[in-house]
């Protein structure tokens, strides 16, 4: 059942499709904030403020959100690679790339994570370490003959790069 459908009224374009869900964005916002103001270490509740945030494109009061998230779960590599997207949509970007490197720590097969990494590094120009991390992606049975991964590793090592755009979070390239 769609989200208008369920609101028990019709959309008809996208224009008011995008305004009703925005509202329910806030909606949620507005909850999550009432449950934490009635238990402020609710993690949950800080952790999908943050997610929220992020829809609503508020880059800044999502990462505030996912760091506090972090500091109760520092062993979550998902939280890392999130953090790690966000400060880069934010134009934090050594601080993208150590949170992106510490998830890949805390879970050395997390193909995703490796791949984001290998982009970063590959718009600093640090193509060895940007290869480094796509061949371990091939390192698992899941990826060994990804295409995307092995050409992206073909096209490093000749010299051509292709900057990743600002906002990185819309495509999934690999399975994990």
């Amino acid at each position: 059942m769609t989200l208008a459908k369920r609101q028990g009224s019709a959309v008809s374009n996208e224009k008011e499709t995008i305004d009703l869900i925005s509202k329910e964005y806030a909606a949620a916002g507005e909850n999550f904030k009432k449950a934490l103001e009635l238990k402020s270490n609710y993690t949950a509740a800080t952790y999908y403020l943050g997610i929220v945030y992020e829809r609503q494109n508020k880059i800044k009061e999502a990462i505030k959100q996912i760091e506090t998230t972090v500091v109760t779960n520092p062993q979550n590599p998902s939280l890392a690679f999130e953090l790690g997207l966000l400060y880069y949509r934010d134009g934090q970007k050594t601080k993208a790339i150590n949170e992106i490197a510490r998830a890949v720590s805390l879970f050395k097969d997390y193909s995703n994570a490796r791949w984001y990494l290998a982009l970063m590094l590959e718009e600093r120009g640090m193509l060895d370490e940007a290869i480094a991390q796509l061949q371990e992606i091939l390192k698992l049975e899941v990826n060994k003959d990804n295409k995307i991964v092995i050409d992206k590793i073909t096209a490093l090592e000749v010299g051509k790069r292709e900057i990743p755009p600002v906002k990185v979070t819309n495509k999934v390239p690999l399975r994990e």
